[in-house]
């Protein structure tokens, strides 16, 4: 068959939205990548966009390297380009990428905390494309694409990790597996005939009926997978957006490979471990450190500085997170509490953060603070230095911090800590808020 890498591929050319695969690692990543494409069928009708860690001051040969391995066109990124179907794109080395109205955009890698992640900062963009979606973290070292990953679950899409056991460096991998809820850890040729499988699986699988009866059947069959999953697991999700909801049940459906809401009831009757499963998705949290960084610069300017207005050292200073998930927006709040006591010169040891969530392995993951070493894009350097601890590749959150910082866990979203609270505190609304039919924030004042 013949070969050949299309360095001018036109950006004019037509053609509906292609499901989009990243796929990202560093050391070792070239012989993972030559396998996939390898083990791809010739048509996939999927876009496939290539990040890899490369000195940013050499010249990249990937694009011809990759271009031996599929009949699909490969071409490094320059310019603003339009993303098609059976196409393969490769980052350039001294930029990183961005998906901006169905293109790709060259960018300048996210300097702000002077950390590149060329990996996380392509994932988080992609993730816009909806479940639309899959992220691949291969072979590599350090932890750059696991914080992507879960921008990616988070919007629905399929996330998948090459098997560590088969990686020639198995930090990337194994951190992805670590941090996110993988759907899919497999060595990299039985990847590529699943991910070529995805974009017919979606298509399916977003097919919704026509007819009023058809889409009442559709709730029906939701509300019966819900009360399925309340029996097994105990917790009760029938105040949650039914838009949310079913987004969630599509992605374990596509997990299992199957386009039926009714086959999926089925399935789920049949299985019982899908229901723990169904479940996690179901609880997955938008969560990063500092996320929506306007929300954090007006609860840094106005909000923490009111909490503080008349305190006096010995005062308690308590605050509530709701929907703490894997307490990044915990540890956040901390942070904030802490600067302004600084500023003060306030006793720290009147601040407590209470941070609840029904996902106990989700607070687990929070006790034990510590996070991939890309979050170093997301906390500001003073912070890193002054409230983590670098371990490896991982930040640790320092035990003065933590101190402050209690974990506990929610039975329903009417239980909370703040009964008998005498002194000023607030609450703060994270995940939560966007998938419950009704609000989940509250504020309150001291009580005399």
């Amino acid at each position: 068959m013949t070969r050949s890498f299309d360095a001018s591929v036109p950006d004019n050319a037509s053609s509906e939205r292609p499901l989009v695969v990243g796929l990202g690692g560093s050391a070792g990543a070239l012989s993972a990548l030559t396998s996939f494409f390898d083990a791809l069928p010739d048509q996939p009708d999927e876009a496939f966009v290539v990040v890899l860690h490369m000195p940013a001051d050499q010249e990249s040969n990937l694009a011809e390297i990759l271009s031996a391995h599929t009949d699909m066109p490969v071409r490094q990124v320059t310019k603003p380009t339009d993303i098609r179907g059976n196409h393969v794109y490769v980052a350039p080395p001294d930029r990183a990428l961005a998906v901006e109205e169905g293109q790709l955009t060259p960018v300048a890698f996210d300097a702000s905390t002077g950390h590149q992640a060329p990996i996380d900062q392509f994932f988080r963009s992609l993730a816009q494309n909806g479940a639309a979606t899959v992220g691949v973290v291969l072979s590599g070292t350090g932890t750059d694409g696991t914080v992507g990953l879960r921008a990616i679950e988070e919007a629905g899409g399929l996330v998948a990790a090459q098997d560590p056991d088969e990686a020639e460096y198995d930090v990337m991998p194994r951190s992805a597996i670590q941090m996110s809820r993988i759907d899919l850890v497999q060595p990299v040729d039985a990847l590529a005939e699943r991910v070529s499988k995805q974009r017919t699986l979606l298509d399916r699988l977003t097919a919704t009926g026509d007819t009023e009866e058809e889409q009442t059947r559709e709730t029906v069959l939701l509300e019966e997978i819900l009360e399925h999953v309340r029996v097994r697991t105990g917790h009760d999700f029938s105040e949650y957006k039914p838009s949310t909801m079913k987004r969630r049940v599509q992605r374990r459906m596509q997990v299992n490979q199957i386009a039926a809401l009714e086959e999926y009831r089925e399935f789920l009757q049949g299985h019982p471990e899908e229901a723990q499963s169904l479940q996690k998705d179901l609880l997955i949290s938008v969560t990063s450190f500092f996320r929506d960084p306007e929300h954090w610069e007006a609860l840094q300017q106005r909000v923490v500085p009111a909490l503080f207005e008349g305190k006096r050292a010995e005062d308690e200073l308590r605050t509530w997170v709701v929907g703490t998930a894997t307490g990044e927006e915990a540890y956040s709040l901390a942070i904030l509490l802490l600067e302004q006591a600084r500023a003060r010169t306030l006793v720290p040891e009147t601040i407590q953060v209470f941070a609840t969530d029904i996902d106990e392995a989700a607070l687990s993951y929070a006790r034990n603070g510590r996070y991939p070493e890309s979050i170093a894009g997301d906390v500001p350097a003073e912070y890193l230095d002054r409230y983590f601890v670098k371990e490896g590749t991982q930040y640790v959150v320092k035990d003065f911090v933590r101190e402050h910082v209690l974990f506990t866990p929610t039975v329903s979203f009417g239980t909370h800590p703040s009964r008998g609270w005498t002194s000023s505190r607030a609450a703060i609304c994270s995940s939560t808020s966007g998938a419950t039919s009704r609000p989940r924030c509250s504020t309150s004042s001291p009580t005399p």
